[in-house]
């Protein structure tokens, strides 16, 4: 596992339980629940079946994590561009092309990545 497919997997869990979260409608206990426990990045990565368990982030902070970002990058990250096909990133954001559309599903996933490391520091 590289490093950009860690992120992914951990941008993955998070938007999973953010989603679940969301609807189930568990306003009401947003900021008491934890929403998923992460490992920070180490030189070694861990297998893709770790259990991230040192790190805890609140529903309520994805939400403005996702707020902080910029557009388009909020978008892929909201809407789940990410698990799109390049196909569908490519028509919807009117690319060129195919590798255009893979750098902007990448730098969306390390902008998002890193706003969730600087806010488990």
């Amino acid at each position: 596992m590289n490093l950009f497919e860690y992120k992914l997997s951990v941008v993955r869990q998070v938007m999973d339980k953010y989603e679940t979260a969301s609807e189930v409608k568990f306003t009401s206990e947003l900021s008491k629940g934890s929403l998923v426990n992460a490992l920070g990045r180490k030189k070694k990565l861990p297998k893709r079946e770790a259990k991230f368990t040192k790190y805890v982030i609140y529903t309520v902070d994805v939400e403005k994590i996702i707020d902080m970002m910029e557009e388009p990058y909020r978008t892929i990250i909201k809407k789940r561009y990410y698990d799109a096909s390049l196909d569908t990133v490519k028509r919807d954001f009117n690319l060129k092309d195919k590798r255009e559309a893979y750098f902007l599903v990448k730098r969306a996933i390390n902008k998002f990545y890193d706003l969730l490391e600087n806010y488990w520091k």
